[in-house]
């Protein structure tokens, strides 16, 4: 698989080490200097597989068994196992695990038609890991995971909601009524709300552990991720199609999908260039008190889950929780300094 993704990809482009590094997490070949400019703009996470990785590429293999018209049941079993291939093919690390089994039981729920719940997934998934292995609990990794994809789930997602009730630009306009401008401009719309209360939600929920354990804060990485995840997404895509031709002996091709690769690379590595050197990228700060950083995401959790279950309060709640907890981040950081 890694000659396939590096086929007529010269040495010396940065393509020849970030493609393999986002498809298969092979960091091998990254330089310091790569390493450097995607820490610094709080998107290293993307060479890590992880909900970001299993969850693009099981959408993508949804979609393709959905147009060939696969019966759910099938589907989704169909789907699962080629899910858990390419966890295997990256070498099973353990968050590409954990995002796995979230997937698992969902699309598990979904096939035998229960009911869908993706925050009951996430706590099976959560209690079937610590049940295998406890000490899991005290994983840096397993935090954040969790962390983040409890944040997208219960401020993410409503505040996505919230957005396109008070912004969308032609609301209560039928949708027939629309012209295609205008649906373009809407369908956008969506699009980025989506990706933008996603990505300001896992920020927020990660913004203490990174205070705490790195030392860093890199603020511009909100609108960065909503880029790059774009980016990430369709480089997932060109991947998975040349190995695929790679598999089949199709080498012109892969060659071909190789080089739309390399060029969206270029268009990353460029906005994380930009990145860097704007005043909200990642700065050293003092690092932030454990405690500190513990409570503020157990009152976070929270209150979030207070509003879930009290889903008569109005959703202008939630979008008050990331800027409080923000604030909170903010000054605690500043007063330890």
């Amino acid at each position: 698989f890694l000659q396939t993704l590096q086929r007529r990809i010269p040495q010396e482009a940065p393509a020849w080490a970030i493609y393999p590094a986002i498809l298969l997490g092979y960091k091998a070949e990254l330089s310091p200097t790569l390493k450097s400019y995607f820490h610094r703009s709080g998107t290293l996470h993307l060479f890590a597989i992880s909900g970001l990785h299993i969850g693009i590429v099981a959408a993508i293999i949804i979609q393709t068994l959905s147009l060939v018209r696969i019966p759910q049941i099938y589907a989704g079993i169909i789907g699962l196992g080629l899910t858990l291939l390419f966890v295997l093919i990256t070498g099973s690390p353990p968050s590409a695990v954990r995002a796995f089994s979230m997937i698992a039981f969902y699309w598990i729920s979904l096939s035998i038609g229960r009911q869908r719940s993706a925050l009951a997934a996430w706590t099976a998934s959560a209690l079937i890991i610590l049940i295998i292995d406890p000490q899991q609990l005290w994983n840096i990794g397993f935090q954040l995971s969790y962390c983040v994809v409890f944040s997208i789930l219960l401020l993410g997602l409503p505040l996505h909601q919230y957005l396109l009730r008070k912004l969308s630009p032609h609301q209560g306009i039928p949708v027939h009524s629309l012209t295609r401008w205008q649906r373009f401009q809407q369908i956008l719309f969506e699009k980025c709300s989506l990706l933008f209360a996603v990505s300001l939600s896992a920020w927020i929920s990660s913004a203490p552990l990174s205070l705490s354990l790195f030392g860093m804060l890199a603020v511009n990485s909100i609108l960065v991720n909503l880029l790059l995840v774009n980016f990430a997404a369709l480089v997932l895509l060109t991947g998975l199609l040349s190995i695929g031709f790679g598999l089949i002996g199709c080498s012109i091709v892969s060659e071909f999908i190789n080089h739309a690769a390399w060029l969206l690379i270029e268009w990353m590595l460029h906005i994380i260039k930009v990145s860097t050197q704007l005043p909200a990228s990642a700065q050293n700060t003092l690092t932030l008190a454990p405690s500190l950083a513990y409570g503020s995401l157990i009152a976070y959790g929270a209150s979030l889950l207070w509003l879930h279950h009290h889903p008569e309060r109005s959703q202008s709640w939630r979008v008050c929780i990331p800027i409080f907890m923000m604030l909170t981040f903010l000054s605690a950081n500043y007063w330890v300094q």
